[in-house]
This record gives structure tokens, sequence and C-alpha cells, in this order.
């Protein structure tokens, strides 16, 4: 017996000193951690005495519960034996026996000894006779448990109120844990469009995880000979009370060419840095053109779609037709009928000129040319365009958002094109396939790129896209899949 004791004593010391070695281990790694992993640490801690707690809480609420019925039967059992009525004595012997079976062997921790001792003679098989009988019992019963009723529904508020706030505490470390872990960022231009025309305003756009500190815009235009990022053009320092975790940098383009915006973001609280650029192509004035080979009785029309956009003038073999300002869509309309040019000629070849002016007219205009040709026996031939030449789907930092953006088709039949065109599915998991498609069409104008917006998180969808013209819609696309955030 002796050797016994002095073998479960040195287990113990040896156990002891294998704890206190952990101990000790756990200290060294702990000071070699980074601010993010005690962070975390301190996280999983919080969540663990919230699970705990919890796990009380639900416990207090089971065992109220089972009170709660029991002070439910009691009542049901003394209103049968005030009835006399014995109609639903099986169902009453059916729920004691359900609530014997959930306290255990012992039920009286949960159920006073009266009440304990009645839901015995309900599973016994009581029948109306006894239970009139034991009317008086069953009334103090019911007393008793209202009251240890009262008592559990307080315990079970009390822990309750408990894990309540170790939940907050959770929420308040994984907040600070989230703040230490790696910034997250979304860059680029805020309409998504890294192609514009000369003249138009871009924006460039920083989104963050985390609250900034400072950041520095920088721009290279196309006729820069400087090397790196190029410019400063824009350093800003927040406050420390700021809260805000995006940025932007607007100007207005007025060099065709490549521009390189760049960006370098410090964070508050944490020595992270940002650095990321983007390349922008800037390209001549769009103007288009409804078709380059008329007919005398035709009209030539041409859309002026530019950024700083303020009138157009149409010259016609130098000479001056017709002076249009902006338009609320932002649009120039020129147009010119053709009726009296030839002027007894079967054919002729006719220059074009359109006077392009910005708001700021004393840039003065720029100007472009163009041949096309008008004959009195050409008719033209339109037909529906060809569907967009290629599209492309991008998730936005924005939840249930997504970009779409497209190439023009190659060919508008002859007629311009005066809408693109859209269709989108949601991937049900339920069913492992896609909803149908819808019977209509969202428009998403010419301008190349929609956003589509209050699309369910984190979900595949399904595009498809067709392009339309006077005369028609095109083939439809096949379709790409993108999944939301």
């Amino acid at each position: 017996m002796k050797l016994r004791k002095f073998h479960i004593a040195l287990h113990l010391l040896l156990v002891f000193l294998f704890c206190l070695s952990l101990t000790a281990q756990v200290t060294v790694d702990t000071s070699t951690k980074t601010p993010e992993e005690k962070a975390k640490d301190a996280y999983d801690e919080a969540l663990h005495a919230y699970i705990m707690a919890n796990n009380e809480t639900v416990e207090a609420m089971g065992n109220y519960l089972i009170s709660n019925d029991t002070v439910v039967l009691l009542q049901s059992t003394l209103n049968l034996a005030n009835s006399e009525s014995s109609s639903t004595i099986n169902s009453l012997a059916s729920t004691a026996i359900g609530i014997l079976d959930a306290v255990g062997a012992d039920p009286l921790d949960l159920i006073t000894d009266a009440g304990a001792l009645i839901l015995q003679g309900l599973k016994g098989g009581w029948d109306l006779a006894m239970i009139t009988k034991k009317k008086s019992n069953i009334e103090k019963a019911l007393l008793k448990q209202q009251a240890r009723n009262q008592e559990l529904k307080g315990k079970w508020d009390s822990k309750k109120e408990v894990s309540d706030d170790l939940l907050a505490k959770a929420d308040e470390a994984f907040e600070v844990w989230q703040e230490l872990k790696a910034v997250v960022y979304t860059f680029g231009p805020a309409d998504g469009k890294k192609t514009i025309f000369v003249g138009e305003r871009h924006i460039a756009e920083l989104l963050v995880s985390k609250r900034l500190s400072n950041v520095k815009w920088y721009s290279k235009s196309p006729h820069s000979s400087s090397t790196g990022k190029g410019r400063l053009v824009d350093d800003f320092d927040y406050d420390e009370s700021s809260t805000s975790k995006m940025t932007a940098y607007s100007f207005y383009a007025y060099s065709v060419g490549e521009y390189v915006i760049s960006v370098r973001a410090e964070m508050q609280s944490t020595d992270e840095v940002i650095e990321d650029s983007y390349t922008l192509t800037v390209v001549p004035t769009g103007i288009t053109y409804n078709q380059y080979m008329f007919m005398s009785d035709e009209t030539l029309v041409v859309t002026v779609q530019r950024g700083n956009l303020s009138r157009a003038t149409m010259y016609i073999d130098g000479e001056t037709k017709t002076t249009q300002s902006v338009d609320s869509s932002g649009k120039v309309v020129l147009s010119y009928s053709w009726s009296d040019y030839l002027q007894g000629r079967t054919s002729a070849i006719a220059k074009v000129t359109i006077y392009v002016y910005s708001d700021d007219d004393t840039k003065g205009a720029t100007v472009h040319d163009e041949l096309v040709s008008v004959a009195e026996a050409y008719r033209s031939q339109t037909t529906v365009p060809d569907r967009p030449k290629s599209f492309s789907l991008a998730k936005t930092y924005y939840r249930g958002q997504i970009r779409l953006t497209w190439t023009q088709s190659d060919s508008d039949g002859g007629s311009p094109i005066t809408d693109y065109q859209y269709q989108y599915s949601a991937y049900r998991s339920s069913s492992q396939s896609y909803e149908a498609w819808p019977e209509d069409w969202e428009s998403a104008g010419t301008d190349f790129t929609e956003l589509i917006s209050g699309l369910r998180r984190q979900t595949k969808y399904r595009v498809r896209m067709r392009a339309k013209n006077s005369e028609g819609y095109s083939v439809r696309t096949g379709y790409k899949t993108v999944t939301t955030r």
C-alpha cells in the first residue's frame, strides 16, 4: 500500500513538472508573437469564455423550461380535479413521463417534492378518483413549483446577461484583431473605366479595410519625361479621430496617351503601407457617324460625346452648317441633310469637319476631319448590329454588386448602336443549377461600363449581352460568371 502511494505521489509530481514546463514554453512563445497574433489569441480567449458562459445559459434555460412545463402540467392536473373529467388523464400521463425522462433519475433538483410525487403518480397510472383525492397536495405543489419557476427564470436571466456581456467583449476583441490584420484594399477608377476620351474627368479611388493616416497621389502624364511615379499631385494627412477608409483623386485628362496613376497610403495604428498604380488610356474625342455612305435623300448625324464638353460645330467642305450645345445627357448631336448637296452630280466625296469646344473656350477647339461619300444611286443597306465584341465581369468592394464592362460591336449594321443590353440569373445551390433567364433585358447604355447592384451576397451569377440599333437586336453573346462579395 505504501509503495502504491509513493507511485501515485511520484506520478503527480511528474505531471506538475510537465505542466510547469508547458507554461514556461507558452510564455516564451507569447513573447515572440506579433500584435496580430496576440489580438487573435485575445479574441479566441474571449470567444471561449462566451461559449462556456453560453453553455451555462442554455443549461439554465433548459432547467427553466422543464420547470415551466411542470407548472403547466400541475395546473392542468388541478383543472382536471376541479372539473372531475377523465378525458385528459392519458395525455397528462404522457406529459409526466416526458418531464421525468427530461430531468433524469433525480427530478427533485428541478421539481418540488410534492410535484415530483404527483408526476410519479401520473406516470404510474393515477385515475380521476386519485387525482381528486390529491387535490390539496396538487395545489400546494403548484404554488411551490411556481416559486421555483421564478427562481430558475432569474438564474437564466442572470446567466444570459453574463453571456451577452462576454459576447460583446468577444466582438470588441474581434474588431481589434481585424484592425491589426493585413490591410485589404480595392484601387482603381471609380467608374471602372481605364479608357476615356480626351477632356473627360477621371476619378481614381482607393478603398481600404483600415483607417487612413496619410495618402499621397502621383500622376504621370503621357508627355512626362520623369521616371518613377511622376508628379506628386496630392498629399493629405487624416486626423487621429478620422474613421475614413476611402480616398479619391480627380483630374481632367487633356492629353491623348497613357497616364500612370499611383497612390501611397499609410494606415493608423499600424506600420502597413499600400503602394499601387494603374494605367489610364486617353483616346481622341468620341465622335461617331451614323454612316459613311449616303444617298442624297439621307441625313448625316454626328454624335459628340466627351468630358468637359460645351458645344460643337459642323462644317461641310469648309462651310459652316450647324452649331449645337451639349444636351442633358452630356452629348452634342449635329445633323445635315444631303438633299441639296450634289447639285446635279451623281456622286461626290464630302469633307466633314467637326470643331469641339470645352467648357473653357479659351483653350480653343479640338478639330476632327472625316470623308464621306454621297451618291444619287446609292442606297444603304442597314441590318442589325454585331453582338458586343467582348465583355468582362468583376465583383466590387461593396457587397451585392458587380461591374460589367464591354467593347463595342465590330459592326453597327449601318445604323448607330443605340443601346447595349444585358441579362443575369443567379446560381441556386439547392438545385445545383441557374435560375431561368428573365424575359426582359436591362439597358446598359453606350458607355461600355455598367454597375449592376441589388444582387444577393456571395452568390454566383451568369451574365450575357446583346446590342441594339434601329433595325433590331444582335445575336446574344455567350454568358460569363462571377461571384458577388
